[in-house]
């Protein structure tokens, strides 16, 4: 339920319905143990997770342009085993 912040009607809605409830996390909205102990079996992050990538690719792309620097994309490597074993875990 995108925008659901309101704790006693999230309570209501896992103790009513038969199906499982997902909240979309927000800022000040994110305690997912205060969530699971009101009954919600699903998270969301929308399209957060998207637009924070999307805004470092922004910022990355600009320093390419500007600083005509490439060093820097090198400087951290990806972590796919990590990811790989998360994603793995939780299946």
């Amino acid at each position: 339920m995108p925008g659901l912040t309101n704790t006693t009607m999230i309570k209501r809605l896992t103790a009513l319905l038969s199906i499982p409830v997902n909240v979309m996390l927000l800022p000040g909205f994110s305690d997912k143990q205060a969530l699971a102990e009101l009954g919600v079996k699903r998270i969301s992050s929308g399209n957060a997770l998207s637009d924070h990538v999307i805004a470092l690719q922004e910022s990355a792309t600009r320093r390419l342009l500007e600083e005509h620097a490439v060093d820097f994309l090198f400087e951290q490597s990806v972590r796919t085993t990590w990811l790989s074993n998360q994603i793995n875990h939780k299946i």
